[in-house]
């Protein structure tokens, strides 16, 4: 995801090399040089993947990781560039809140070194983001499953109900999945996945019962723009 607001460009993960490229071509007919935050809410493949390429075609002030570590090739990578780059990047225990322009980033780790739930499971360890755009308010769950969904549940510091939801885990429908969507009540709710759509009818039928409008990036890129009041959002969006 890339966030641009009147001065600063966040982005929140970076796919696989192949997302990289897509990331790195939009960002520089845009003609931007610098990411301001770049956060990394796991060390899966799909989500840091790319980011050594950002790193190494982009000037980039911030950096933001969980708390833990993983030894897939990608993740080593990712370290190496940012040695290269002289960069020490931010380890996220507990919140980190920062308005920026005007908006106010929140990004959320895990309130547990392990979680009971399963074995060993990067996507528990997932950053959340949580964005608030005067009454817009965007919550990326990164790949978030059982244990930190039933965390969040119970525990999240701030209101659980938001305007556009990430669906945590691409939208596996999961019963956490759905239960976590029913509590957000999301009026845009996002699956980042390319499945296809009989895979998610459980969790399709539980979100229209809400009344949440749904949308898939297996059709394509999505653009929103917010106004603070209003929200609207463009698919496919092209330049």
């Amino acid at each position: 995801m890339i966030l641009k607001t009147s001065k600063s460009v966040i982005v929140v993960d970076a796919g696989n090399d192949s997302d990289a490229k897509v990331v790195l071509s939009y960002l520089k007919k845009e003609e931007i040089h610098t990411i301001n935050d770049l956060i990394i809410t796991h060390f899966d493949s799909d989500h840091v993947g790319g980011a050594n390429i950002l790193l190494n075609n982009f000037r980039t002030e911030n950096v933001y990781i969980p708390n833990y570590q993983n030894y897939h090739h990608e993740y080593i990578e990712f370290s190496n560039e940012l040695f290269s780059q002289n960069i020490t990047p931010i380890t996220v225990n507990g919140s980190i809140s920062s308005d920026i322009d005007d908006i106010t980033l929140k990004i959320n780790g895990t309130k547990k070194s392990k979680y009971d739930y399963d074995t060993y499971n990067d996507n528990e360890y997932s950053l959340i983001v949580d964005i608030t755009h005067g009454e817009n308010t965007f919550f990326l769950t990164g790949d978030a499953q059982k244990g930190r969904l039933i965390e969040l549940m119970n525990s999240y510091d701030g209101t659980l109900e938001h305007t556009l939801l990430k669906l945590p885990h691409h939208g596996i429908p999961d019963p956490n999945v759905i239960a976590f969507s029913q509590k957000v009540h999301p009026k845009y709710s996002v699956i980042t996945d390319g499945g296809e759509v009989a895979y998610f009818k459980k969790l399709i039928d539980s979100l229209k019962q809400n009344d949440s409008e749904i949308y898939s990036t297996k059709n394509g890129t999505l653009k929103c723009i917010s106004d603070g009041h209003s929200l609207s959002i463009t698919q496919p969006y092209s330049d």
